[in-house]
């Protein structure tokens, strides 16, 4: 009897740590993955729009796709240190290394905030 008890707790237990890492892994790549497609949206207008002078709808049109960058990168850099943690057990699980202690994200969040706020942001 007590060994069915010890197997159910074990199971529960089980249970319950690998649901927060299932869900943190589940938001990470949905973050990540919305990061990769407006990343890839901006370089493939940059690459277009190369050695060109842009006109003003274009400009307006890169402002937006740039702003979406920034919002995008931030999301994804105020979660990580929201889960940080979580972050580290799942590089550390995965064979990566976390690439940046949680003050250089914080950093990063900062500068993204001034840039996208700021009097010359592109988010206006």
């Amino acid at each position: 009897m007590k060994l069915r008890f010890f197997i159910l707790g074990l199971l529960i237990c089980t249970n319950t740590t690998a649901a927060p890492n299932t869900s943190f892994e589940d938001e990470y790549y949905s973050l990540l993955e919305k990061f990769h497609i407006v990343q890839a949206q901006r370089d493939a207008f940059i690459k277009k729009n190369a050695n060109k002078n842009l006109t003003s709808s274009q400009r307006k049109k890169l402002d937006s796709i740039e702003c979406s960058y920034m919002q995008s990168e931030l999301k994804y850099n105020e979660f990580l240190i929201s889960r940080f943690k979580e972050y580290k057990t799942f590089m550390k699980r995965s064979g990566l290394v976390v690439a940046a202690d949680k003050e250089l994200i914080q950093m990063d969040i900062d500068s993204l905030k001034e840039e996208i706020n700021g009097p010359n942001g592109k988010c206006k």
